[in-house]
């Protein structure tokens, strides 16, 4: 099963390890290292056009997608069963 998380990117569900709020893990000092450190080995995807946009920040094993779409969007999406392969 899949979850669209914005920008035509569609991640299989077995392989996101967190769907977090991108207001509350951009403002704690020990993520900035952490972010950093993404961006430094180009491992951050913004799906979004506008980087005012971004809501949320979902996790795989070797990349951080950065998403328009609210962790709590995601989630609902995440409980159904929409896409089927």
């Amino acid at each position: 099963m899949f979850l669209h998380i914005g920008d035509n990117i569609l991640l299989a569900k077995k392989d996101i390890i967190a769907i977090l709020n991108w207001e509350t893990e951009k403002e704690r000092n020990a993520n900035l290292s952490f972010f950093k450190g993404l961006q430094r080995d180009k491992k951050i995807i913004c799906t979004c056009k506008d980087k005012d946009k971004i809501k949320s920040l979902v996790m795989t094993e070797d990349i951080v997608y950065l998403s328009p779409i609210s962790s709590q969007t995601l989630k609902k999406r995440g409980e159904r069963h929409l896409f089927h392969i």
